[in-house]
């Protein structure tokens, strides 16, 4: 729906809340790399989709999560995770001095 553009980005902002404590569980999923690859795909097209809409507090509970991602222990989803980090500090809200401290 994403992907297609069949969900605007306020009706994903709205239900940004309660998808993130689901995708945090899928990027955590040692046993199932390929639910951590489509989770990484999956956060990319929601960032690109929430640019604008994301604040800085949101940016930065996501921030920790992404950054796991990169000592992943498979290439594919580390290549992936890339991608969205890219996203992500293209993001409107995103201010850099928010994320020294991690």
């Amino acid at each position: 729906m994403i992907k297609n553009d069949i969900i605007d980005s306020g009706q994903l902002y709205q239900g940004f809340k309660d998808l993130l404590p689901i995708l945090k569980s899928c990027l955590d999923d040692d046993w199932a790399p390929d639910l951590r690859f489509a989770t990484c795909q999956l956060l990319e097209k929601m960032l690109v989709s929430l640019n604008e809409a994301l604040d800085s507090d949101q940016l930065r509970e996501l921030y920790p999560i992404l950054l796991q991602r990169l000592d992943d222990a498979q290439d594919l989803i580390r290549i992936e995770i890339t991608k969205a980090f890219t996203v992500f500090f293209a993001c409107k809200n995103v201010k850099m001095m928010d994320f020294l401290d991690f």
